[in-house]
C-alpha cells in the first residue's frame, strides 16, 4: 500500500470520544478517517483492509504506548472510516486509549495496512473534545459525519467524489458503458422490446416477424451486456402477437401482449423461466368481441396486475385485471375509465399495497395525461387525476413508483414539437409540483421510458435532433428537477426507436429496436457512472 502525498490527513476528521472515564462502561473510541492509494497513486476502491494503529510518546519512539487492531475495514474510493478501539487492544506502557491521552501531553500515531510496514511519517494526535458524561455512545453521529465530510475540500462529499483526496476530481459522470449489443440477428423485423432486471441479469421480450407473422420472443442478457443463450419463441399462433410487457417475479418472468389468434385483438399472458424456457401454456386474459391493445404488466410480490386499452364499450377505455403467479386469471376485468372518448397506452406500477396506472385520454378535446389508483384486489380507488392541462397533445406516459410517490414521464406538443416532460404524483393520487420539461430541442423527442434508482429517476427516449431517431438518456431528481445534461446513447446512421429502461441497483440497461442493419433488430446498452 502507498499513502497519499501526506499519508493520513487528520485535520477535521479525527474525533476523540469518551476518553475520560466514568468507569470502564464508558466506550473508549476514536472516530478516524484516512485515505489509501496503491503504488501507482490510484485510490483503493471496493476492498477491505486490516489496519493496525500504534500510539507513541514521540514521533520516533520505538516504545509503543498502545496498539489497536481493526480488521476488515472497508475502503471506498480511497477513503476508510473506522472507530479505533472497537477492534483489538494490545497494551504497551498503557492499557487503554483513555490512559494514552490522559497521561501523555504528546501522542503520535502510526498506521500499518495489512502486512505492510508502518506508514511514514507518523501523525501527531491532538484530542479535540471529550464526552465526560456518556455511559453509552450513539454511533448514528458517525454516519452523519461520514456523509457530510468532504475530505479534499472541493465541495463534493466523499460518498460521491471519485477521488476525495484530489480537489481537482469531482463526482462521476453518467456515460454509456461499452458498445451496443445486437440481441437479434435475423432477416426479418424485431420491434418493441420490454426490458426487466432479475437481480443478476436482464430479460428482454419483443415482437418478431421471422416466422411469417409477428410472434413474441424472449432472450437473456448478462449484467455486463452479453447475450446469454438463444432466443425463445414464446408464441406460435397463426395470428399476430404484438407489444409485449415483461415483468420479473423474483424467480421467473411474466409477459403479456396483444394477440390476434382469436380473430380480434385479445390480451394474453405467459410465463418464462429464469433460464429462458417457456412455462405452461398461454393464458387468454380477455374474451370479448372487441379489440384490446397495449398491455402493461406489474408484479405485486404474489400475483400480476395487467392494464390495457379496450374497445368493448364502443370507445377506447382503460381496463385492469389480475393474474396469479401460476398463470391463471383472478377475478373479472374492471373498467378503470369512463371518459367516453379515447383512453390509450396505460402504464402500470405497483406500490407495495396498490396499483397506480397512467394513460393518455381525449376526454378534454385533446390528449392529456391521466392517473388513477387500483386496489390490490382490483377495485378502483378514488377518481381520475388529470396530470396535464395544456393545449397540446400529451402522449404515452411511463409510470414509476419511488417508495413514497409516483413519477410519470410522457411526450408533449405544447412547445410546438414533441418534447419529453415529467411530473410527480402523490401516493394518494394528487399532483405534486409543476411539469418539468426534460428536453429542449427544436426537433422531436418521444416515447419515454422511466425508471427509479432509489434516489432519482432515469428516463430514456427516442430523439430526432441528429436528423434521425437516436436513443437519449437523462436524469431527474426525486423532487422533479433535471440533473445534468442529456446523454446520447446511440450513434447509428439509421433510426433507433422505442427504448425500454431498467435499473440494476448500480447502473441502467436500455433496449430498443434499430434500423442500422437494414431491418429492425433489438439492441441493448448499459449506462452508468464513470470516474475520470
Amino acid at each position: 500500500m502507498k499513502a497519499a502525498h501526506r499519508p493520513l490527513i487528520l485535520s477535521g476528521i479525527l474525533i476523540l470520544i469518551s476518553l475520560l472515564a466514568l468507569g470502564q462502561s464508558v466506550p473508549q473510541l476514536i472516530a478516524y478517517q484516512g485515505r489509501l492509494t496503491n503504488a501507482a497513486g490510484i485510490p483503493l476502491d471496493g476492498v477491505s483492509v486490516d489496519l493496525t494503529f500504534t500510539f507513541y510518546p514521540t514521533e520516533f519512539s520505538a516504545t509503543p504506548l498502545l496498539t489497536v487492531t481493526q480488521p476488515g475495514v472497508p475502503v471506498s474510493k480511497g477513503i476508510y472510516n473506522v472507530l479505533i478501539g472497537s477492534g483489538g487492544i494490545l497494551p504497551g506502557t498503557e492499557s487503554s486509549l483513555a490512559g494514552v491521552f490522559q497521561n501523555h501531553a504528546e501522542v503520535w500515531m502510526g498506521v500499518q495496512v495489512n502486512a505492510d510496514p508502518e506508514m511514514t511519517p507518523r501523525s501527531r494526535i491532538t484530542s479535540v473534545g471529550f464526552a465526560l458524561k456518556a455511559g453509552k455512545v450513539d454511533t448514528a453521529w458517525l454516519t452523519a459525519f461520514k456523509q457530510a465530510n468532504d475530505f479534499d475540500g472541493d465541495g463534493v462529499s466523499y460518498t460521491t467524489d471519485c477521488d476525495d483526496g484530489d480537489p481537482s476530481v469531482g463526482p462521476p459522470s453518467w456515460q454509456k458503458l461499452g458498445a451496443d449489443l445486437r440481441v437479434t440477428s435475423n432477416a426479418s423485423w424485431s420491434e418493441y422490446p420490454s426490458l426487466a432486471w432479475t437481480g443478476s441479469e436482464f430479460g428482454v421480450s419483443w415482437e418478431d416477424y421471422r416466422d411469417g407473422n409477428y410472434d413474441i420472443y424472449f432472450a437473456r442478457v448478462s449484467s455486463s451486456g452479453s447475450k446469454l443463450g438463444s432466443d425463445l419463441r414464446v408464441t406460435s399462433a397463426a395470428g399476430n402477437s404484438s407489444e409485449p410487457s415483461l415483468s420479473w417475479t423474483g424467480s421467473e418472468f411474466g409477459v403479456s401482449w396483444d394477440d390476434r389468434r382469436d380473430g380480434n385483438e385479445e390480451i394474453y399472458f405467459a410465463r418464462v423461466s429464469s433460464s429462458g424456457a417457456k412455462l405452461g401454456s398461454d393464458l387468454r386474459v380477455t374474451s370479448d368481441v372487441y379489440d384490446g391493445y397495449y398491455p402493461s404488466l406489474a408484479w405485486t410480490g404474489s400475483e400480476f396486475g395487467v392494464s390495457w386499452m379496450d374497445g368493448r364499450d364502443g370507445n377506447w377505455e382503460i381496463y385492469f385485471t389480475r393474474v396469479s403467479a401460476s398463470g391463471s386469471k383472478l377475478g373479472s376485468d374492471i373498467r378503470v375509465t369512463t371518459g367516453g372518448i379515447y383512453a390509450d397506452h396505460p402504464s402500470l406500477s405497483w406500490t407495495g399495497s396498490e396499483f397506480g396506472v397512467s394513460w393518455h385520454d381525449n376526454r378534454d378535446g385533446n390528449p392529456e395525461i391521466y392517473f388513477a389508483r387500483v386496489s390490490s384486489s382490483g377495485v378502483k380507488l378514488g377518481s381520475d387525476l388529470r396530470v396535464t392541462s395544456d393545449a397540446g397533445s400529451s402522449n404515452d406516459p411511463s409510470l414509476a413508483w419511488t417508495g413514497s410517490e409516483f413519477g410519470v414521464s410522457w411526450y408533449d406538443t405544447r412547445d410546438g414539437n414533441w418534447e419529453i416532460y415529467f411530473a410527480r404524483v402523490s401516493a394518494a393520487g394528487a399532483k405534486l409540483g409543476s411539469d418539468l420539461r426534460v428536453t429542449s430541442e427544436a426537433s422531436n423527442s418521444a416515447v419515454p421510458s422511466l425508471a427509479w434508482t432509489g434516489s432519482e429517476f432515469g428516463v430514456s427516449w427516442e430523439d430526432y435532433r441528429e436528423g434521425n431517431d437516436e436513443i437519449y438518456f437523462a436524469r431527474v431528481s426525486s423532487a422533479g428537477s433535471k440533473l445534468g445534461s442529456d446523454l446520447r446513447v446511440t450513434s447509428a446512421v439509421n433510426d433507433s426507436c422505442r427504448p425500454s429502461l431498467a435499473w440494476t441497483g448500480s447502473e441502467f440497461g436500455v433496449s430498443w429496436y434499430d434500423y442500422r442493419d437494414g431491418n429492425t433488430e433489438i439492441y441493448f446498452a448499459r449506462i452508468g457512472r464513470v470516474c475520470p
